[in-house]
């Protein structure tokens, strides 16, 4: 039975209290749920396997997020340590700049020397120099911030003067993962001068507004599946221009509306790279071809990833039922009964005594 739960709280108190075997939902500090006999895959942290990055999605098309320089002063302005700690209740190792996830899949295609020369920081601990790092990024590209007597934001200029209309990350209403996340980023952002806030919505309003590009910045989590065609797949959704739609219209890959071709800062190599990239059999070129691809995205920063989660959370209560695989008893994957190969799992359980 696959009972419909208002969200995720109520999906936890069902799991904690043995009225649900099996979740995918986000079920924070799961660790303190053991007693109650919810567990994950790990025992310890991060307790997931990552295979997912969710991610702010920036509409590239409005004014001043088509400015590369504004989208990675944005990046930086986040606490990437609270989203790990609070927001996710640390089921993320260090988000690392670019678009590869360090795993055992595609981990081998970073290079940390590109990070270091071409990503933003996202390591900043102190709240004092990751705001004066953002001050001063936002100052060098025209931007100017209007503060209130009392020391709170009132608003943004450019380089003309002009107000800046306060901008609004989109993110489904209940999903209390994303939407700690989104309240997390705001926070970093309005302290070092960018005017922007929440915006949660319905179901109903956030799938038409991330199709149509009616957001300024979106909650989006690309291409879930682990498979063998990261990273390829996640810079496709991302990056690729081959099927560019203008706002409006609806766009099923490249929902920022990132590299626009026939404008003047159109790079066509993007798509060149992920079209050549499926066809290569050379390990070396395939790698070559990755670390440019990550490099153009730590310049034009179109996205912002957040955290590595896991493809779908996969918990369960042992309160009714046992023998659930773990890292310990592995006989099926990470995956819940009715996904994939996790099927394997229907077989082998066994009723509590």
């Amino acid at each position: 039975v696959h009972p419909i739960y208002k969200n995720n709280e109520h999906n936890t108190i069902a799991m904690r209290s043995g009225n649900l075997d099996a979740s995918q939902s986000y079920i924070p500090r799961i660790n303190r749920k053991a007693g109650a006999g919810v567990h994950t895959w790990l025992d310890n942290p991060p307790y997931f396997l990552p295979g997912a990055m969710p991610m702010l999605i920036i509409n590239t098309m409005k004014e001043p997020l088509n400015d590369k320089r504004f989208r990675r002063a944005l990046a930086t302005a986040i606490d990437y340590m609270a989203l790990r700690k609070f927001a996710v209740s640390d089921y993320t190792d260090q988000i690392k700049p670019g678009l590869i996830m360090p795993t055992a899949l595609e981990g081998k295609y970073i290079n940390d020397e590109d990070l270091a020369k071409y990503g933003v920081k996202l390591t900043i601990t102190d709240e004092k120099e990751r705001v004066e790092t953002v001050k001063q990024m936002l100052s060098e590209a025209g931007y100017k911030s209007v503060w209130n007597s009392d020391g709170t934001l009132d608003h943004m200029e450019n380089a003309k003067g002009e107000k800046i209309p306060t901008m609004y990350i989109t993110s489904p209403n209940g999903w209390t993962d994303w939407e700690a996340m989104v309240t997390i980023a705001v926070e970093g952002m309005r302290k070092a001068g960018i005017d922007i806030r929440e915006g949660f919505v319905d179901g109903g309003s956030y799938w038409p507004a991330m199709g149509l590009g009616n957001f300024d910045l979106i909650m989006h989590k690309p291409v879930a599946d682990v498979t063998p065609s990261l990273p390829w797949s996640r810079f496709n959704e991302i990056m690729a221009s081959r099927d560019w739609q203008p706002l409006g219209a609806w766009a099923g890959t490249n929902i920022g509306r990132y590299n626009q071709p026939g404008t003047e800062g159109f790079r066509p190599e993007v798509d060149k790279l992920l079209s050549a990239i499926p066809l290569m059999k050379n390990a070396d070129s395939i790698a070559t071809a990755y670390r440019e691809l990550n490099k153009i995205f730590m310049e034009d920063q179109p996205s912002i990833p957040l955290v590595y989660l896991p493809e779908q959370f996969y918990e369960f209560s042992d309160r009714v039922w046992t023998n659930w695989p773990t890292e310990k008893n592995p006989y099926a994957p990470a995956q819940l009964p009715w996904v994939a190969s996790g099927t394997k799992t229907l077989w082998n359980l066994k009723l509590a005594k």
